[in-house]
């Protein structure tokens, strides 16, 4: 039995991708003020099915409509501001979008009968009703952007999925990647029933509870301290990306724009033109006040590398892992991994 599935109706997604504590938040922040942009969200029910299709539990059959589905009503969902989010601390919460007062007007879909509480239909074609929708999704330009984690780890796997994507994918120097995730103690608690909230994945591994994007080198992580363990994933899973550079290299500046964290914090404007660029937008009177807020553009104080150093030289015992960082840190500086030849 063959599934069948709908076309795409949310023709722009943008998926803001990278490692774990590599500056995405930092762009998510800044991009919602681009022109024709939606609010950003995180995706994890697409993260999950990549995950399923990477360890080969979840066929591809089934996936590609899945993850199909999800996005066109992820899109629909937001052209009539359901399940919008209104926490103020969260980057995600309109209240930190470009004009909240959008999300607010598409609501105002029906008009309230006081006395008999049914619901009356009026505003047919305005923004946010179901007709309009339908119409501005096949129309109007909208960009729906997510914030992904490690796609191009399996990028190989990502493209039989056969979406309208344009991914913007955030490299970091590995070193101070590697202090961000320690000083976050992202890998403190790697079974997922100590921390029900990590709401992901694992795998037994020996009877260990692990991460499932830990599976290639799960010996390795088992054995590990903590502070290993971030340097361990930051270079496997950047190694991961630099084994599919032949299968990358034709989608680079047509899907795919690589931005490194150092620029995208120092240039912060010249870099967000160039994002706007690759997107066929442009900024807004409002991205002046969005950099801002993300604290950008903000100066990198030479000694902190390094400082960083001398903390990975106390906590990282395996020299083996440490020479292997600082083996990838040299390869960043030198050419990002050959990515940008």
């Amino acid at each position: 039995m063959k599934i069948n599935y709908s076309t795409n109706l949310a023709n722009q997604i943008v998926l803001i991708d990278g490692l774990t504590r590599c500056g995405k938040s930092s762009l998510c922040q800044m991009i919602v003020s681009l022109k024709n942009f939606e609010h950003v969200d995180m995706c994890e029910i697409f993260e999950s099915v990549m995950s399923g299709l990477v360890l080969k539990k979840i066929p591809l059959e089934f996936a590609k409509p899945f993850i199909r589905n999800y996005f066109n009503q992820s899109a629909y969902n937001k052209l009539i501001s359901r399940g919008v989010n209104f926490r103020p601390t969260d980057f995600t919460g309109i209240q930190n979008f470009r004009d909240p007062k959008i999300y607010i007007n598409r609501l105002k879909i029906f008009s309230y009968k006081k006395k008999n509480y049914h619901y009356k239909k009026t505003h047919i074609k305005t923004e946010g009703s179901s007709d309009f929708v339908l119409e501005s999704l096949k129309t109007k330009k909208h960009f729906f952007p997510y914030q992904s984690h490690l796609i191009l780890c399996d990028f190989d796997k990502f493209i039989n999925l056969e979406l309208n994507y344009k991914i913007i994918e955030i490299f970091r120097s590995p070193i101070d990647n590697v202090i961000s995730l320690i000083n976050r103690n992202v890998f403190e608690k790697t079974d997922i029933k100590q921390d029900p909230r990590r709401f992901d994945f694992d795998i037994l591994y020996r009877k260990q509870s692990i991460p499932w994007h830990t599976y290639h080198y799960a010996n390795q992580f088992i054995k590990a301290n903590n502070a290993e363990k971030c340097a361990l994933f930051v270079i496997n899973q950047t190694n991961k990306i630099r084994t599919k550079r032949k299968i990358i290299a034709p989608y680079l500046n047509k899907k795919i724009l690589i931005v490194k964290f150092e620029d995208l914090i120092t240039n912060t404007r010249n870099e967000l033109k160039k994002i706007s660029l690759f997107l066929n937008t442009t900024l807004t009177n409002t991205s002046k006040k969005f950099i801002k807020n993300a604290n950008c553009p903000r100066t990198i104080d030479p000694s902190t590398k390094s400082k960083n150093i001398s903390i990975l030289q106390e906590k990282i015992k395996n020299k083996i892992i440490l020479n292997n960082l600082f083996s990838l840190e040299e390869d960043y500086q030198k050419n990002l991994y050959k990515f940008n030849t």
